[in-house]
């Protein structure tokens, strides 16, 4: 039972080999970068150079299930004006006491304009 033909395995590898082509095949888009950012185009002020400390207001937010990005909310998550940081901007957070770390922007907010970050958080009694 346990023996199969010479045939048999050599189309058992083939489809093998293209699934796992076609999994392991995955388009990955890379997102604007800030200077490319069609609400940027026209500023006339220079954007800061990359790792440039910069002052934002942070705000939390503990509701919702998914992000702007598609990706279900965890800690690490913060949101922005993607005009300012666009989605996947990785961000390093400091003098926020238990909230100081790195976070990765992957959602926006109405309510989130300008120089605003809005960390999630999983507990709404924080």
């Amino acid at each position: 039972m346990l023996a199969i033909s010479f045939r048999e395995q050599i189309v058992t590898a083939v489809v093998t080999t293209v699934l796992v082509v076609l999994v392991a095949d995955i388009t990955l888009v890379d997102l604007p970068t800030v200077a490319e950012s069609p609400a940027l185009s026209n500023v006339s002020t220079p954007l800061p150079e990359p790792r440039t400390p910069l002052r934002f207001i942070a705000t939390a937010y503990c509701k919702g299930q998914t992000t702007r990005s598609g990706v279900r909310v965890r800690s690490g998550i913060a949101a922005s004006d993607p005009s300012i940081l666009p989605l996947g901007s990785i961000i390093q957070v400091s003098a926020a006491g238990d909230y100081d770390g790195l976070y990765t922007i992957l959602d926006t907010g109405p309510a989130i304009q300008g120089r605003m970050i809005d960390i999630y958080i999983w507990s709404c009694y924080e």
